[in-house]
């Protein structure tokens, strides 16, 4: 009786220890198809990662584009300010051209043009 006691105790135990190995693998299986999941997730963010740098990289290209026209328009509506600024007389000519005509005095018969 003691050998079968102790067999049924063995019994015991392997059908324990089955039912545990069987949780654990059930465990095992789990945690891979969770390690798949988020390898998926990873990967489907790095590749929304690189779209969005290369977006960036367009829009930062453009705006330094564009601030580079505004820098250029504003050089050359200041460059023409200044050259505005030169010109001292109200006829809209310049100081370095010549007049058209010189008008004399009525007394005078000399008479001027260009």
């Amino acid at each position: 009786m003691q050998v079968d006691d102790e067999h049924l105790s063995l019994t015991d135990q392997k059908d324990q220890l089955s039912l545990r190995l069987k949780a654990m693998k059930r465990q095992v299986e789990e945690a891979e198809e969770e390690i798949d999941r988020l390898e998926s997730s990873k990967k489907k963010l790095q590749r929304e990662l690189e779209e969005q740098i290369g977006v960036n990289e367009q829009l930062q290209g453009q705006l330094n584009s564009m601030k580079k026209g505004l820098r250029l328009k504003t050089l050359s509506s200041k460059v023409l300010d200044d050259s505005d600024d030169d010109d001292l007389s109200s006829d809209a000519g310049s100081l370095y051209e010549a007049p058209l005509s010189y008008p004399f005095p009525k007394d005078s018969t000399i008479t001027s043009q260009i």
